[in-house]
């Protein structure tokens, strides 16, 4: 496959109508000892080096398996094709980007892949960005520190940021909060390149926060998101949070764990909003109706009774009636429990804090429905808040 792959280079590269001059060189290059390549290279002036000779000399050097050898002759030719990528990365080469491309797949050596990639994005190469999000996305599943994963992490992000990669995003964000070690400066590269590969990072974030198959990912998403100074942005993201949560099948115990932090984080945002967006209040509905479900946590229902509270339209205010209603008549035949009594209090207060005249039957029942004096009395004051007309 190598012989392969080397033939079918030397044709792309045109081997065959090279300059006299580049053909001496190559001659030259060749009759080199392997391990005094890179000396001769050096000592040579750049000018008299043409672009079609550098690549055909990373070519030789790629042919004979820059990874087999003694120790010396790795050593020389991994240093040789190195310095042989910078210079047609520098040069910005769009010629050698099909041959430096397949480098790293090839070849493990980490100063190699890393001054591949280098190279890709000096070139400019859109192409190679699959690959490098391929490889950062299999470096970012790791968790133990490795110190080679690191350097390569780090030069991924440099290379997928200076090619400007929107379709790198997801994986920039993962990189942004993985296993990386606070010197390497991944994360801080990562969190850094966000914003400089999409033209609307939160539009991004939304993107990841609602779409992506791996919760961990939304969970950053949502907290990357919330750092936004516009509450109007929080509460999208909130209820795009609340969404993502509800609506994502698992059974696995650590995801199930992390959606139902992104839900409550949701949730509590929500609850004391200035303003809940109405794209909310669907789902807010659907949490409100598991009041009653033993396998929801109590807190969940009423943290979503002073969302739609919040939000006061007329669907949130609805349901916010209806589910007191229904209590009302569960406390007259003493079907109410303590906590169910506490989420009637939470209904109480959530219609008046709606400010809806839809809320007024509802409120008005719980006198003729054996609560407390302390609980009529702020149905009384909820009912205050309500305009009579």
């Amino acid at each position: 496959m190598r012989n392969k792959v080397f033939w079918l280079l030397l044709t792309l590269a045109g081997a065959g109508n090279l300059p006299a001059q580049t053909v001496d060189l190559i001659s030259v290059f060749e009759q080199i000892p392997v391990t005094e390549r890179l000396s001769w290279l050096e000592a040579k002036p750049l000018a008299t080096l043409p672009n079609d000779f550098l690549f055909q000399a990373l070519l030789f050097t790629d042919a004979a398996n820059i990874e087999e050898g003694s120790d010396n002759e790795v050593q020389a030719k991994v240093s040789t094709a190195v310095w042989l990528c910078n210079q047609l990365g520098q040069r910005h080469d769009l010629a050698a980007a099909l041959l430096i491309r397949r480098l790293p797949s090839e070849y493990q050596n980490t100063g190699l892949r890393i001054a591949s990639w280098d190279a890709l994005a000096q070139i400019h190469d859109p192409s190679s960005i699959p690959e490098m999000i391929l490889a950062l996305k299999t470096l970012n599943a790791g968790f133990r520190r490795n110190i080679q994963g690191e350097r390569e992490a780090l030069a991924l992000v440099l290379a997928l940021r200076e090619l400007k990669a929107k379709e790198a995003f997801a994986d920039l964000l993962r990189a942004s909060d993985g296993w990386y070690s606070q010197e390497s400066h991944v994360r801080q590269e990562a969190l850094k390149s966000l914003s400089l590969v999409v033209p609307d990072e939160f539009k991004s974030l939304m993107e990841v926060l609602s779409k992506d198959i791996d919760p961990s990912a939304r969970q950053i998403a949502y907290q990357l998101a919330m750092k936004n100074p516009k509450s109007e942005l929080c509460a999208e993201a909130s209820s795009t949070a609340l969404h993502a949560a509800l609506n994502f099948d698992s059974v696995d115990a650590s995801s199930q764990e992390i959606l139902s932090s992104l839900l409550m984080n949701a949730l509590r945002y929500l609850s004391s909003a200035s303003e809940v967006p109405d794209s909310a209040v669907s789902d807010l509905k659907s949490v409100l109706r598991g009041w009653s479900d033993p396998n929801q946590d109590p807190e969940e229902a009423r943290l979503a009774a002073s969302a739609l509270g919040r939000n006061g339209s007329l669907d949130a205010v609805k349901a916010l009636s209806t589910t007191l209603h229904e209590l009302n008549n569960r406390q007259k035949a003493g079907a109410n429990s303590p906590s169910d009594v506490v989420f009637a209090v939470s209904l109480i207060q959530s219609l008046g804090v709606s400010h809806s005249k839809a809320g007024r039957a509802a409120l008005s029942e719980v006198p003729y429905s054996s609560y407390a004096p302390a609980i009529v009395h702020q149905a009384d004051e909820a009912l205050r808040m309500i305009p009579s007309t």
